[in-house]
């Protein structure tokens, strides 16, 4: 399932406070108006793709040389990006062989806004976890990463929040790949591909039954 920016919640930060508004807001920046990816954001793939597709929910065109297809060591593969309509498609030159990759995207929208943000991916790859690992977030709330290894990753937050957003930017990737979040009342759990190692950090904006909004930030480590 794709995973994208709801803008209801930035509605509920506003009404919360401006303080929070000016912290979430670039989430919505970054993922404005894409509805679907092929393949999905953090996918699984059993084989490689002809073809990454995004599609947007207006007209957009490209921002220069920038939007990129990543290998998981962070280097770019070679592939031709169009734009079309409400599509944006990154062809690979040649058969992505097995491994990690990421997707990132600078476009500008039918108002001239700039649009940017990323998705990840596997393709015929295992999952092997390692050790899982207690992160630091800020403000202090109880946080856990599945394994400490790069590969599809679940975070976990003790919260009462229901639902909502992750967004993960490293030196390689300045753009930002944007996880979902559910919650049960007790603990959110978020989950999606981080494709290579070193430090990634988060911004988690987590809304519980009441609209109440508390943003939250940290680092992971992947090795």
């Amino acid at each position: 399932m794709q995973h994208s920016f709801r803008p209801g919640r930035a509605l509920s930060a506003i009404a919360l406070s401006a303080v929070v508004v000016l912290t979430a807001a670039p989430i919505a920046f970054a993922h404005a108006g894409i509805e679907n990816s092929s393949p999905a954001n953090g996918a699984q793939l059993k084989s490689a793709p002809k073809a990454v597709v995004l599609t947007f929910a207006e007209s957009i065109k490209l921002d220069g040389s920038s939007s990129r297809l990543i290998d998981q060591t962070g280097a770019p593969v070679p592939a031709t990006v169009k734009a079309k309509g409400h599509k944006v498609t990154f062809t690979p030159k040649s058969a992505l062989p097995a491994g990690r990759y990421a997707a990132a995207w600078h476009l500008i929208s039918v108002d001239g806004d700039p649009v940017e943000g990323a998705i990840s991916f596997t393709v015929k790859v295992p999952n092997p976890k390692g050790s899982p690992q207690v992160v630091t977030s800020k403000p202090a709330i109880a946080t856990t990463v599945d394994g400490d290894l790069p590969g599809s990753r679940t975070i976990t937050f003790v919260s009462k929040a229901k639902a909502g957003d992750i967004e993960w930017t490293s030196a390689k990737l300045p753009e930002a790949i944007n996880w979902e979040a559910e919650g049960n009342g007790k603990k959110v759990t978020s989950t999606g591909v981080l494709p290579w190692a070193g430090i990634w950090k988060y911004t988690a904006t987590l809304t519980d039954a009441q609209s109440n909004v508390i943003v939250v930030t940290g680092t992971v480590a992947l090795k």
